[in-house]
């Protein structure tokens, strides 16, 4: 029998290996580049070297970009890996990897404190706190979005710092956690678009469930249902409100405290609007208006049915443990969000936060967090199916929920049903197994167009190269910013004039003459014209495998096939 010290040394291991994945391969799964993510590179190394945007906006607060808004929190931390390691694929995405790392190691931090409340004194408290940042690192849909530069992990991570610094302040009164709590929850803020509204949502929540603990009143409003519904203890059923020192009213001077502090937050967001409002009234409505479900001015009824549609697609199991996000950027395409293996966890931790809602104030605060999960992307336009990326907040919400409903798995099987866990686990196991070789041998080659592939080697070979000029296709530079990144152009000299003196971008049909000494990267797809003396210098071309069926048998065979992406022409 292998005894608890031993199953914690495995877990620590586990996770070790875990975070040498999520640092493996970060330039070639996912393969290519996605503009996205060159716009966030290239304005981080802006800022690094001049303090000014790609458009010459000093320290922005939202980065404008081909029409869109950047928000600024993962800019700004990618100026760190950047800087250390120089602009590149890697050192951008490199960001996204740390945030994934350091996210787990705060969860398990939290979990920590939670088995560490007063009212439990678990022997199993480093167990279970393992055991969720392993349940966390498995998850698809955290793994994900950990090596994209999206900005969506950032929300991520400090959503779960914000949780982490309200649990201290919860557990030491000292107002010093709640104001870092504060300027956490700003930061979340602006991690990424549904923050503007799941943050504020979370802020609400949080204030009338723990008002008593923050700044010693009992009820906000004369009368309410929610009040009573609120009106419970903070973790377990069993013991008393008024035994839990995490649920002791503050003193005077630390609900006052609390009170400025909680104006004082709310303040700095108001300042930091206001500054952003100043530099471009369109900065934070540009993206949200662009995606609402009523901005074709559909009736009320349509836009209800749409925003249900939406709701209630991210609770299906087609969504969460089926196909998952349809977009190849959001989702591997395999695994969808959640395991399989998942599901009966979830199914338990539901019933376990349930079973508690009358005297647990965790219990509804995260109940409320699932139910409020698909808001911010149920108002916006989804194709079809759920979309990960404006939901990917639930993901520390779903790994709490997993991680207790997996223990009281254990509980009701370990005596009499010990098989039934060694089956989930291998199960689990497999699923692992299978999701990583799927994610680092054919997923790179199935999201080849999701991420421009081969597009960033086409580029450092061109530019690599010395020539009087560059001839960019169009469809090799969708948004131009990608000649600035790969060729390292000073920030400063863009800002000026947006324009390069020595390469442009432009429809591959409309090259003609060009310069002695030039070179030209086109797309596969391309019209490329053919010019005197035009040499071939490389082309960039990734290996399929493919299926045939072998003449005159119904013997199927495989062979490799070289599909070309990318040409570089020298004239």
């Amino acid at each position: 029998m292998i005894n608890k010290r031993s199953i914690v040394y495995i877990l620590c291991a586990l996770l070790a290996i875990i975070f040498v994945i999520r640092l493996s391969g970060l330039s070639f799964s996912p393969p290519g580049f996605f503009c996205d993510e060159t716009s966030i590179g290239y304005n981080a190394f802006s800022i690094l070297e001049t303090g000014k945007d790609e458009k010459g906006i000093s320290f922005p607060v939202f980065f404008k970009a081909f029409g869109d808004y950047k928000n600024p929190v993962y800019i700004y931390l990618a100026t760190i890996p950047i800087k250390l390691l120089g602009l590149s694929v890697f050192s951008v995405r490199l960001t996204s990897a740390a945030l994934g790392i350091f996210s787990i190691l705060l969860f398990i931090y939290f979990l920590h404190l939670l088995k560490h409340c007063p009212q439990s004194q678990s022997k199993d408290s480093l167990l279970f706190a393992l055991s969720g940042g392993l349940v966390m690192s498995l998850m698809p849909w955290h793994f994900q979005f950990s090596r994209i530069a999206f900005e969506a992990i950032s929300l991520v991570f400090f959503i779960i710092l914000d949780m982490v610094l309200f649990t201290l302040y919860l557990k030491t009164k000292k107002s010093i956690y709640y104001l870092l709590f504060g300027f956490s929850m700003v930061a979340s803020f602006f991690a990424y678009s549904t923050g503007r509204l799941i943050v504020p949502l979370s802020a609400i929540l949080l204030v009338l469930i723990w008002k008593r603990e923050l700044f010693g009143i009992e009820n906000i409003f004369p009368v309410s249902l929610l009040e009573k519904v609120l009106k419970n203890s903070f973790f377990l059923p069993s013991v008393s409100e008024k035994n839990i020192p995490w649920n002791s009213l503050p003193d005077k001077k630390s609900a006052r405290i609390n009170v400025l502090i909680s104006i004082f937050s709310v303040a700095l967001l108001s300042l930091v609007l206001v500054y952003d409002h100043h530099i471009d009234p369109a900065g934070i409505l540009t993206r949200p208006h662009d995606v609402l479900i009523i901005d074709d001015k559909p009736g009320v009824f349509v836009a209800t049915s749409r925003f249900l549609e939406n709701y209630f697609n991210h609770f299906s199991p087609a969504f969460l443990f089926g196909r998952g996000d349809l977009n190849l950027r959001h989702s591997a395409g395999v695994s969808s969000m959640l395991f399989v293996s998942f599901f009966l966890p979830v199914v338990f931790g539901v019933i376990y936060f349930a079973r508690r809602i009358k005297n647990s104030k965790l219990a509804v605060f995260i109940l409320a967090e699932l139910l409020l999960f698909p808001a911010a992307s149920s108002i916006t336009i989804i194709n079809e199916g759920g979309q990960a990326t404006r939901t990917v907040h639930i993901v520390p919400f779903i790994a709490l929920i997993i991680t207790y409903g997996a223990w009281e798995l254990i509980r009701i099987l370990k005596k009499k049903h010990a098989h039934v866990l060694t089956v989930l686990l291998i199960f689990t196991f497999f699923e692992t197994a299978m999701f990583y070789k799927y994610y680092f041998t054919l997923y790179p080659q199935v999201a080849i167009a999701n991420f421009e592939g081969g597009m960033p080697e086409a580029m450092r070979f061109a530019f690599s190269q010395k020539a009087s000029y560059y001839y960019v296709s169009m469809n090799v530079c969708k948004y131009r910013i990608e000649i600035p990144f790969f060729m390292h152009y000073p920030p400063e000299r863009f800002q000026q004039s947006l324009i390069f003196p020595n390469a442009r971008c432009l429809d591959s049909r409309k090259i003609a003459n060009p310069k002695p000494g030039s070179i030209a990267i086109y797309k596969a797809t391309d019209y490329i014209p053919h010019f005197p003396g035009e040499i071939l210098l490389n082309k960039i071309s990734y290996v399929k495998k493919t299926v045939r069926q072998e003449a005159g048998t119904q013997r199927e065979l495989y062979e490799d096939k070289e599909i070309d992406l990318y040409y570089i022409y020298r004239y």
